[in-house]
């Protein structure tokens, strides 16, 4: 740390059993990007606890057009309740 943030997953099972798993960069980070299919699976499972499909669809769809927005409140329209 600040350069790596590792993290360490540790799980014991009822039968004593230990199984531990550490990372140095988790994925997501800058220096282990998601691809743009793990960016959208991640977005949709986060998201999806608020909003329906339909609503996930138009916010990927407006920030896949990004550049082409001329005001900003059409996105932030699509992310309130």
């Amino acid at each position: 740390y600040p350069e790596l943030y590792p993290a360490r997953v540790t799980l014991q099972t009822t039968d004593g059993r230990v199984f531990e798993h550490m990372v140095r960069t988790p994925k997501g980070d800058p220096q282990w990007d998601l691809t743009a299919e793990e960016l959208d699976e991640r977005f949709r499972t986060l998201a999806g606890r608020v909003f329906d499909d339909e609503r996930l669809n138009q916010i990927v769809e407006c920030v896949q057009g990004l550049e082409n927005l001329s005001d900003a409140a059409q996105l932030m329209s699509l992310c309130v309740r």
